[in-house]
């Protein structure tokens, strides 16, 4: 939760526009790749990747 914490604080009202939402997403997207053991398949993380990024959605919507 780091990385996405550190890299929200340096975007501007990530939550309003489209183009950081998915750097937001992306550096979930990745970050679960790097991490996950290879036994998580691409479904599995799809459904992961959601949900972290609803729960930082209305969780992070500012950080400083």
């Amino acid at each position: 939760m780091r990385k996405i914490k550190d890299k929200i604080s340096q975007l501007d009202h990530w939550t309003d526009k489209p183009e950081t939402k998915t750097v937001v997403d992306n550096l979930i997207r990745d970050t679960l790749w790097e991490e996950l053991p290879e036994s998580y398949d691409e479904h599995a993380i799809g459904k992961y990747r959601m949900q972290i990024y609803e729960y930082v959605f209305t969780r992070y919507r500012s950080v400083s």
